[in-house]
């Protein structure tokens, strides 16, 4: 929910650059994921970012190609294209890797 928040100050921030963000839960259990989508809008307070579980569930999600060894994947795109990928496993976003995700978002506002 820290990483949300921090991503949805950035937007907020940048509205006039058209920035915008969504977290896109994937996995194979779509109804826990619904309710865990529901706890994280609750629990972070984003106000400027959707978070959904497409119906798909992971089925649908096969492009970009996503790391199935790690829990996060943060992708930042720009014109379409992917300029930024994080990837963490369970328990490792701590604040350093949230400031260097934030830091990305610079490569597609400039």
């Amino acid at each position: 929910a820290k990483l949300i928040g921090e991503v949805d100050k950035v937007v907020a921030k940048n509205q006039e650059k058209k920035l915008a963000a969504f977290v896109n839960l994937v996995g194979d259990d779509n109804k826990q994921l619904k309710k865990d989508a529901q706890k994280l809008v609750k629990k972070s307070a984003a106000k400027h970012i959707a978070i959904v579980a497409p119906a798909e569930g992971r089925k649908g999600w096969d492009k970009p190609k996503l790391n199935d060894k790690v829990d996060l994947t943060i992708l930042i795109y720009k014109d379409g294209m992917i300029v930024a990928n994080h990837a963490f496993a369970a328990g490792k976003l701590d604040k350093a890797a949230i400031a260097s995700i934030i830091a990305d978002t610079d490569k597609i506002l400039n």
